[in-house]
């Protein structure tokens, strides 16, 4: 019997079976709606047996090769923010006013690099924001100085691998993987397979979420309306998992014809956002 492991899950061949086997259940009790799913997936697809070449043993080192990569972009991003910023305050007239223009570009850039290095949930992240928000100095050097010392920060801490606990960068390097994972099941053409380790991804940091918050652990759909409701998130982002469950269910119930290689793709992309900007502890 062919098993191969897809991040915590085991796919394997075999006859069909209505119930998820043993193996799903791990230390912390029965699996959770998308680990079973994946499992009666698993065993009653016709795609169960899939390839070793899928998950080669490339994937790991380019998997770490991909997030220096990343790591590196955007601490140069840092660098070229701050350049930038200086040319902004050069405009500095005799009233301690900037040029407005130059101020509303470099704060959309700065408030994007924040969002994708420190995630929506970070100190950096509000801080920032919340200046924005206060219109007492609008548009002053003063402040943009202040939001310059909390982007100094953000970088500080970036650089120093201070953003996040031990913990959720245990979590966040296991979703990587499977993320990563999910997108060579999609490059070779097993968009359902796919589709399923995603929504694995996504239902586990709900879950974590949940517990996080004090939150009871439930079925996906009330755990989403749950944490929208406590205010983790607003609406229009429970509106995007709702949509993300949905291919995931339709993958996992074998109706691949429901859903295309794109919008596989526009998950992948939108699971590892949510995971990002979601941070668990």
């Amino acid at each position: 019997m062919a098993v191969i492991l897809i991040g915590a899950s085991l796919v394997r061949d075999g006859p069909p079976s209505e119930d998820p086997p043993s193996c799903m259940a791990g230390p912390s009790g029965p699996p959770g709606e998308a680990e079973a799913m994946l499992a009666k997936w698993a065993c009653g697809s016709a795609l169960a047996v899939l390839p070793l070449n899928v998950l080669s043993f490339r994937a790991a080192d380019t998997r770490a090769k991909g997030k220096q990569m990343t790591i590196q972009a955007l601490k140069r991003r840092f660098d070229e923010l701050l350049v930038q910023l200086d040319e902004v305050e050069k405009t500095k007239t005799a009233t301690d006013y900037i040029d407005p223009h130059l101020s509303i570009g470099w704060r959309v850039k700065a408030r994007n690099l924040l969002l994708q290095a420190c995630g929506a949930q970070s100190e950096h992240y509000r801080a920032f924001q919340n200046l924005e928000q206060d219109p007492t100095f609008l548009g002053n050097i003063w402040f943009m100085n202040s939001l310059k010392a909390v982007f100094q920060a953000a970088k500080e801490d970036y650089e120093g691998g201070f953003l996040r606990s031990a913990r959720s960068l245990v979590h966040a390097e296991l979703f990587d993987d499977e993320i990563e994972q999910a997108r060579e099941l999609q490059a070779s053409e097993y968009k359902a397979a796919a589709a399923v380790v995603a929504g694995v991804v996504l239902e586990t940091t709900l879950r974590k979420l949940c517990g996080d918050k004090g939150i009871p652990v439930a079925k996906l759909d009330k755990m989403n309306a749950d944490l929208a409701k406590a205010g983790v998130y607003n609406v229009l982002v429970q509106k995007r998992v709702t949509m993300l469950a949905d291919i995931r269910n339709k993958a996992a119930h074998c109706e691949s014809a429901s859903f295309t290689d794109a919008d596989v793709i526009d998950m992948l992309t939108k699971v590892e956002q949510f995971v990002s900007d979601y941070p668990t502890a």
